[in-house]
């Protein structure tokens, strides 16, 4: 458990750190959506306590299935792509775990999100961002994750995945590391008893 929220955290908060990068025709698409929406509110928590109690338990998580180091390229992809050319070539399943149905929770760790103007903005285009996640018709980006599958099952998208937003009033470390990161998403997982784990995404925003 504490591996895929280790992995998960580290991936939604690079993820995170890419958004400055989004296009205008993306934002406009999120903005389209916005009205469709009800009224976004952030939850106060404080996860002191539960961040120091886990921190001691959180190792690294292996993302697996994105980059290969070179030499290192598992031979199923190898025969997949050996009688293809890119970007015709099916993607290769690497083993690694698929979320049937994605619920997305965004949690912001520090104490200055509402008071600070600029973090403040940033928040808000955070929710915008997420809360248009799964919305038709305007999302065409993220349901094209419903192609790949684990064996078990696709994802699905039948509209919002974007639970809400809390703040965690804590102040994070500097330089905050991975396992720091797991901590805070595996204290907010059992703080907020969500009970599909496997499904969850906590996005850590910094």
């Amino acid at each position: 458990m504490l591996k895929r929220i280790a992995a998960t955290a580290a991936a939604t908060v690079a993820a995170v750190g890419m958004l400055g990068a989004g296009t205008t025709a993306a934002h406009a698409k999120t903005a389209q959506a916005t009205a469709a929406r009800p009224a976004q509110r952030v939850k106060v928590i404080n996860l002191h306590h539960d961040y120091a109690a886990r921190l001691g338990h959180t190792r690294p998580g292996k993302i697996a299935g994105i980059v290969y180091a070179r030499g290192h390229r598992p031979k199923a992809a190898q025969q997949a792509t050996a009688s293809c050319t890119e970007p015709n070539c099916p993607m290769t399943y690497g083993g690694g775990p698929v979320q049937h149905a994605p619920r997305v929770y965004l949690l912001l760790w520090g104490p200055k999100w509402s008071s600070d103007a600029g973090q403040a903005a940033s928040a808000a285009y955070l929710r915008d961002f997420y809360s248009g996640l799964g919305m038709h018709p305007q999302d065409t980006w993220s349901t094209i994750t419903a192609q790949y599958s684990d064996g078990t099952g696709f994802p699905t998208w039948p509209g919002s995945v974007y639970v809400g937003a809390w703040q965690d009033i804590t102040t994070p470390p500097t330089g905050v590391t991975q396992p720091e990161l797991a901590a805070e998403a595996d204290a907010f997982t059992s703080a907020e008893g969500i009970a599909d784990p496997a499904d969850a995404q906590i996005i850590v925003a910094t």
